[in-house]
């Protein structure tokens, strides 16, 4: 289980916010607020690119405050997915695992088979410019996934999709919770992502997470 506690954080001449969230395995949590709430900063806290100024953060029962960004048991898609347009499909989602762009053997099987996971056999060899909005984001899930960590942070994923491919892609996010037993926690703007996902919606108010009614 992932455990938020109680962890604060700051800004200089600006809010400051006191985090409290647990989420189990195979559990979908899906967090709103508005712009400037502290959405971005729980993920950044989580993911280990800000430091707090006390609490932990455990998963397990194992604090990872101490541990870099890379070897943290967390993969995390942003809103832009970030997908570099001269790499094909199987370099853009590689880079997750060598960031130096020199994957072997064993991490273009690993590609291969999270590609089959996702809905996209076969897109080796395709340019981010060859695929539709929902496909380049399905490949930067894909490059989430590949890394095989427990948790998982979504923000905004669906974000620049249309309403049909909003749906499809909260199908494939809470299959993929379900098959792999993730703790995922979703940043989401639109409250009907929530049923989407069949998750537990919670929101951030005045600097704190508090649980949100079921719609």
């Amino acid at each position: 289980m992932l455990c938020v506690d109680d962890l604060s954080f700051g800004y200089p001449a600006g809010p400051s916010f006191r985090f409290t969230l647990a989420i189990a395995p195979g559990e979908i949590v899906t967090l709103s607020g508005e712009s400037g709430s502290g959405k971005s900063t729980l993920i950044d806290l989580i993911c280990g690119f800000l430091t707090p100024e006390s609490g932990n953060i455990t998963w397990e029962g194992r604090s990872f405050l101490r541990l870099a960004p890379a070897i943290r048991p967390v993969s995390a898609l942003f809103q832009d997915g970030d997908l570099f347009d001269h790499l094909d499909v199987e370099m853009n989602i590689a880079l997750g695992l060598d960031p130096r762009g020199r994957p072997g053997a064993a991490e273009k099987a690993r590609v291969a088979a999270v590609l089959d996971e996702i809905g996209l056999p076969g897109y080796q060899r395709r340019l981010p410019a060859q695929l539709s909005g929902g496909q380049r984001q399905r490949v930067a899930l894909a490059r989430a996934l590949v890394r095989d960590k427990p948790l998982m942070l979504l923000d905004e994923p669906f974000s620049a999709l249309d309403t049909e491919r909003r749906g499809e892609m909260a199908d494939l996010v809470r299959e993929i919770a379900d098959r792999r037993d993730l703790a995922t926690l979703v940043v989401s703007h639109d409250a009907v992502d929530a049923q989407r996902l069949q998750s537990r919606a919670v929101a951030l108010l005045d600097g704190q997470i508090v649980p949100q009614p079921a719609l």
